[in-house]
């Protein structure tokens, strides 16, 4: 197929750019303008198009069926062939996802600029990006009677303005050609490390955004938002009320100062995760106030961004300090009305609904959001208090279905299969419940029983042990703590006291000793990477995974682990680093370079730590290999955690279903032996898919 390369180059201003907009609004407005396309087929010369007609005269002329679209941020540019001039490629390519899934990221990021100076340090003769753009905001192409072409804030006639303008129009087009150089030069470069399965996975997510097949309901998100307004005003004069004398002013200026904010969870029994000794018990009225290291200041500090999960999982909490935390946000502008605005902006537009994905978005290669929305973390309403109004909004076409698989638990499947827990394995197998057996070792009783008792609703089957079985498992995998656990199972509805809490942490670690010696596995796996040897680790033979401290990626020593689909792992600038707690204390931690909530940092990380990361990328491993034998009859258009969803007509909707069922019950060659099942349904609007 041939390869053609493009970037748009739009029109922006201080109000309508992509800063402050998703993807999909910008390209749908009536602002929108396409000023100028530069392309390249294959190695031919660079070319450029200025304006509508030009654009679409060269679109309308490429043959789409024999074309592989390739583009820095492939997901805008392709977005416009699509929405704007109706065309749709055979495959699509993104250079900016093959900085991520190769790891030339982890120097500045996966802009253009950045990759630019990795191929520069690989010996790529490419020249830097330029910044010509910077002085184009709010300028419109023209093109003057006598067929000059040039930019400008408002139509005229004076020559030396379009003599201005056309200056200024050059510099534009030199630096559009300069855009496909390098995306050109950088697709050729990356696809020497991605295998072509990995191009191919990478195509069906695209297609997720470019090819929607899904659509909002304007209904449905209107009612969310009215709900949310009534909600959060009612909030705010409940917390102002029991805090603050009711003075809403003093509570708003409180909530949105951290200082003030901190001192006032102090008084709530807030305390930092280093004041609470282990072999203390902490108090009822205690909790742990969010914190995270400030790669700028150099020490750890208070915490509450509406997106840190620590935040996320306090606002979870079903008293007084959810409430508190959920009035906080919300003060500031919640995530969950921010969200709805934005879907309602979206749904307004009367188009599809692409669901925005980041290839490699986490550190595992999970999937990320995108596009200024992320429909990862879209609430499911199994909580109380919380409304899953924007899944359902997300909708089928007319006489036709959403269908989901979700894998089933996953994770516990493929942690247990890298430790070699051949106990909980064979759980999976004989079709036992691994809660209840851990509710039974934690408890004592029967496990059949206690799983009868819950599913009856009798107690404390139903709201204490089944679920701290269950709580027990999914958290203490991960090497939890006494705290960490009692916090995580405080989220799952289950209050226990620091004892408790110790208590089944111990039972874990001691009916689990494979799982133990895969932390001491992951710890040796640090060293070796830090000494710059090495080794093979997990999974029943023992070299599921290979760790190379000695390895050169584009051309920097960046220590990291191999996962069996061939991609890895990456901890670039591995070392020991001090990290600096909020009471001043530090501590020697191993610590890499990697990109963390938008920026390059450093991050600190344990054995524990190295092992949640080695099962989370291998589940998603299995989960791609899964969803690329459903692509092979029916096209994914969505991704959330752990499930795959597809739309089909109503007619072949048993069809569909029993066609994922049995996709997502295979597992690669390299997972031979792996447990794994499913568990699916399909309806209209995506949000009742149970």
């Amino acid at each position: 197929m041939n390869i053609l390369t493009i970037d748009f180059e739009t029109y922006y201003d201080s109000d309508y750019s992509l800063r402050k907009m998703t993807t999909i609004e910008y390209i749908m407005s009536w602002k929108f303008q396409a000023i100028m396309m530069s392309y390249a087929l294959n190695d031919e010369p660079i070319k450029n198009a200025l304006g509508y007609a030009e654009i679409k005269a060269v679109l309308d002329s490429i043959d789409w069926n024999n074309t592989v679209l390739n583009a820095q941020n492939t997901q805008f540019d392709a977005t416009i062939v699509q929405a704007r001039f109706g065309h749709t490629a055979k495959f699509y390519t993104d250079t900016m996802a093959m900085a991520r899934v190769t790891g030339a990221h982890v120097f500045k990021g996966a802009s253009l600029a950045a990759i630019a100076e990795v191929l520069q340090s690989n010996g790529v003769k490419v020249p830097p990006k330029g910044e010509e753009v910077a002085s184009a905001c709010g300028l419109h192409l023209y093109c003057s009677r006598h067929g000059i072409y040039y930019l400008s804030r408002e139509e005229q006639e004076d020559p030396n303005k379009i003599h201005e303008g056309h200056t200024l129009l050059q510099n534009y087009v030199r630096y559009c050609n300069n855009d496909v150089h390098l995306a050109r030069e950088a697709f050729k470069y990356f696809t020497k490390f991605i295998t072509p399965d990995e191009m191919k996975y990478g195509d069906m997510i695209l297609k997720c955004y470019i090819e929607p097949s899904l659509y909002l309901d304007l209904g449905i998100i209107e009612q969310e938002i009215a709900r949310i307004h009534k909600r959060d005003e009612e909030r705010a004069r409940e917390v102002a009320d029991k805090y603050f004398a009711g003075d809403q002013k003093l509570l708003r200026s409180t909530c949105r100062s951290v200082p003030k904010f901190t001192a006032f969870l102090r008084d709530l029994g807030g305390v930092f995760e280093d004041e609470i000794d282990e072999e203390e018990e902490i108090m009822p009225y205690q909790f742990i106030i969010p914190t995270k290291y400030s790669d700028k200041k150099g020490r750890i500090e208070p915490c509450y961004a509406k997106t840190y999960p620590p935040v996320i999982e306090l606002c979870d909490r079903m008293d007084e300090i959810g409430e508190v935390f959920r009035t906080k946000l919300a003060l500031n502008s919640s995530i969950e009305l921010s969200r709805a605005e934005r879907f309602k902006s979206i749904a307004q537009l009367g188009c599809g609904f692409g669901m925005p994905y980041t290839v490699s978005g986490a550190h595992t290669h999970r999937l990320g959001g995108s596009g200024g929305l992320n429909v990862q973390n879209l609430s499911s309403g199994r909580k109380a208090g919380q409304s899953n109004a924007l899944k359902r909004s997300i909708t089928a076409p007319l006489g036709h279905q959403v269908v989901v698989f979700d894998s089933s638990q996953i994770e516990l499947r493929t942690g247990s299969y890298i430790a070699g827990d051949k106990a909980t394995l064979r759980m999976f197998v004989e079709g036992r419940d691994p809660y209840s057996e851990q509710a039974a070792l934690i408890y004592g009783g029967d496990p059949f029983e206690i799983k009868r008792m819950a599913k009856s609703g009798v107690e404390p089957y139903a709201s204490i042990q089944r679920p701290a079985g269950k709580a027990s498992l999914l958290s203490n995998i991960y090497g939890t703590g006494a705290i960490g656990f009692m916090n995580y199972a405080k989220l799952m509805g289950v209050d226990m006291s620091h004892e408790e809490a110790a208590h089944i942490v111990k039972v874990y670690r001691d009916t689990h000793p494979e799982v133990v010696n895969a932390w001491n596995d992951c710890e040796l796996a640090l060293r070796g990477m830090l000494a710059g040897t090495s080794g093979y680790f997990g999974g029943p033979d023992g070299k599921l995974f290979y760790y190379d401290g000695s390895r050169v990626n584009h051309g920097v020593r960046m220590p990291g682990i191999r996962l069996p689909d061939g991609n890895w792992l990456n901890y670039s600038y591995l070392t020991k680093r001090e990290k600096v707690y909020p009471d001043g204390t530090a501590k020697m931690n191993y610590a890499y370079r990697g990109l963390k909530e938008g920026r390059i940092q450093w991050i600190f990380t344990y054995a524990a730590r190295i092992f949640e990361n080695c099962n989370q990328a291998l589940a998603f491993a299995v989960m791609k290999y899964q969803a690329m034998l459903i692509n092979q009859r029916y096209r994914i258009v969505l991704n959330t955690h752990d499930e795959w969803g597809i739309v089909v007509p109503d007619a072949e909707v048993p069809q569909a279903k029993e066609y994922m069922q049995w996709c997502m019950r295979q597992v690669p060659t390299w997972a031979t032996g792996l447990p794994v099942d499913c568990e699916g349904d399909s309806a209209v609007h995506y949000g009742d898919c149970k």
